[in-house]
């Protein structure tokens, strides 16, 4: 079965960066991609899955990528919308 973040990597059609570009700090996971948080954000409010984005979510904040507000904020969204979605 694959990872939550590894299916938000291949709906962006990329799984790694190679480089960063334009400054932007390294990442295992195309978090500079808007597909990659829109299915992110989709497996969030999912009750099913929201607990694994809850558990995989870590793994961005453990990266150089985090110090980017962007993608800093889309992490912290996408625990919101996880959490709300195990509430209900």
């Amino acid at each position: 079965m694959k990872t939550i973040l590894n299916q938000s990597a291949i709906a962006a059609h990329q799984a790694i960066l190679d480089q960063p570009q334009d400054g932007q700090r390294y990442s295992l996971y195309p978090v500079h991609e808007l597909e990659f948080w829109q299915r992110l954000f989709a497996f969030a409010k999912n009750p099913a899955t929201a607990q694994q984005v809850l558990d995989e979510i870590g793994e961005i904040e453990n990266e150089p990528c985090i110090e980017n507000d962007r993608v800093f904020r889309n992490v912290q969204q996408a625990r919101k919308m996880a959490k709300l979605a195990l509430l209900n």
